[in-house]
């Protein structure tokens, strides 16, 4: 049954694609078979912070790489699995055992967004203390002095999104947090079917970002294949809940949560996140712009 319905949607979203009333590539699927001479190599965008060694950060805090920095000169052709982050500085999977702390730390050269998928705790910036749990995501600006706590009994996990800061940004005197909880929805047709909502947006003391959103696909639903457009910037899509399917590029992926994947974003490379199943899934969207892009965009 299952195979059944993916094929219907995939052939579904073939011919609505082609024959669209709107003609631009950017929603047009490319007919032509699989060609690696040609074709970006999509396997080196999908990532998964299971087959990452952990590593330390700020004291306490185990973190697992979902995907690292771009190396080399052509963004389309990352030198290894996952290296493909060409603005932000990070994009991790974190976490932090039961009464643990981690050591008070200060931001130089970047900014860091934590978002909490499970467990308890405190984040204290400045001043400032605030509780955090499931969907509560939290903004520490750069050259403030935080620590995060897990007062919890369970693991805290957290996704980390660390963006770079430049010459003449200037930072929020304190950290934000948002509870994703108490946000309405803001749309429901986003790309067909996305239902969204807004927790970050440009002018909210980010210096790349200028989107972070949890995004929900109703039971038997597929979002419109489309490409991303904006070539050397980073938009990514994390699975957090359900069973998930992808269509990237003239592949079909099994996105498990912890997976993620990173559009090229060459206008070329669609994708579609494709929900099979009697339930919500749920994924978190993220998209940057280059330093130079952000300033001239303005507040």
């Amino acid at each position: 049954m299952r195979k059944f319905v993916i094929s219907f949607i995939i052939i579904y979203a073939f011919f609505t694609s082609v024959f669209a009333q709107d003609n631009s590539q950017y929603f047009q699927l490319d007919p032509k078979p699989y060609d690696p001479a040609v074709d970006v190599d999509t396997d080196m965008f999908i990532s998964d912070w299971h087959n990452s060694l952990p590593r330390s950060e700020h004291g306490n805090l185990i973190v697992r790489d979902i995907f690292t920095r771009h190396k080399g000169d052509d963004p389309l052709k990352p030198v290894e699995p996952g290296a493909v982050l060409n603005v932000l500085t990070e994009y991790a999977y974190a976490t932090l055992d039961a009464s643990y702390s981690t050591t008070p730390s200060k931001l130089i050269g970047e900014q860091k967004i934590f978002y909490v998928l499970e467990g308890s705790g405190t984040v204290t910036a400045g001043m400032k203390t605030e509780k955090v749990f499931p969907n509560v995501t939290v903004l520490i600006p750069e050259g403030l002095e935080f620590t995060v706590k897990n007062t919890g009994d369970t693991q805290l996990t957290m996704l980390i999104i660390g963006e770079p800061t430049y010459e003449g940004f200037t930072p929020l005197i304190e950290m934000i947090v948002k509870d994703e909880n108490k946000i309405p929805i803001s749309s429901t047709t986003g790309h067909w079917i996305n239902i969204n909502k807004i927790l970050f947006r440009r002018g909210e003391g980010l210096a790349t970002i200028i989107g972070i959103s949890p995004v929900w696909l109703d039971p038997v639903t597929m979002a419109q294949p489309h490409a991303s457009r904006g070539l050397g910037t980073d938009v990514l899509w994390y699975a957090i809940e359900g069973d998930i399917f992808t269509l990237f590029g003239k592949k079909l992926y099994h996105l498990k949560p912890g997976m993620a994947f990173k559009n090229p974003s060459d206008g070329k490379v669609y994708h579609a996140n494709i929900n099979v199943t009697d339930k919500q899934i749920k994924l978190l969207w993220v998209r940057t712009v280059s330093p130079e892009e952000f300033k001239k965009l303005g507040k």
